[in-house]
């Protein structure tokens, strides 16, 4: 068994021997070489100049209200405001930079909505007046970022909210990502196609690197990819709950 199907197994996905086994796909390449690529470059000074990887300036196509978890902004001042989102056939998800009420670290909120009406394919409405809002922590926006970025296969964060009952697990399924958020009464799930995903990985990024003067983002990856390889042979995070998508 290799290193790769440890991991997986640590993350709860299932393999059938008797399946042909799928060539690798995009996501778990692209965070192999970027593992490779933090190994290689680890012992290496930091270049003096990095332009870091460019964010769109817009995205698509509905924005929820302005609502985020207990005391929590919505938006850093002086900064255009930036959403990504994901429409799925019950749900939609979205991800935008905010920061911490309590010191101001800079991070993500991660917002899930379900379809007004998922038996209506021409229905573009979603409940966001009833979305479910997490915000990554000071420890969990390094883990988002790793997992977005195909870097480890899957992570669970929970014990959000004044009951602490909100959580949110992000699991990479190869051929596509998978979201799956709720608060106790509702459970909002839907794949995530890789683009977007590494999408929300890359936003991500650039927001922790703003909590450390002078880091680029490569010095950023090079991190992730030592925290990523010592978490994967460890496993002392905390994965999802994976169960296979229909």
């Amino acid at each position: 068994m290799n290193q790769r199907q440890v991991a997986s197994q640590q993350a709860g996905f299932t393999h059938n021997s008797n399946q042909t086994q799928r060539p690798p796909s995009m996501a778990y390449t692209q965070g192999t070489r970027m593992l490779q690529q933090a190994h290689a470059g680890f012992n290496q000074a930091p270049t003096s100049q990095s332009s870091g990887p460019r964010l769109p300036t817009e995205h698509h196509r509905q924005q929820g209200p302005a609502h985020h978890e207990s005391g929590i902004p919505q938006q850093l001042s002086g900064e255009k405001r930036l959403q990504l989102t994901v429409y799925g056939g019950k749900c939609a998800f979205q991800v935008e930079p905010s920061a911490t009420r309590k010191d101001g670290w800079h991070t993500v909120s991660i917002e899930s909505a379900s379809k007004a009406n998922p038996n209506n394919p021409n229905d573009r409405a979603y409940n966001w007046s009833q979305k479910v809002v997490i915000q990554m922590t000071q420890s969990e926006l390094p883990l988002f970022i790793a997992v977005t970025l195909g870097m480890l296969p899957s992570a669970r964060f929970d014990l959000h909210g004044d009951n602490n009952k909100k959580f949110l697990e992000v699991i990479n399924q190869n051929e596509h990502f998978y979201l799956k958020s709720g608060d106790g009464t509702r459970m909002n799930v839907t794949p995530v196609p890789i683009v977007d995903a590494f999408q929300f990985g890359t936003l991500a990024l650039t927001q922790y690197v703003k909590n450390f003067p002078g880091m680029t983002h490569e010095a950023a990856l090079q991190i992730f990819g030592r925290m990523s390889y010592q978490l994967s042979q460890s496993g002392a995070y905390k994965q999802a709950q994976q169960r296979n998508s229909r």
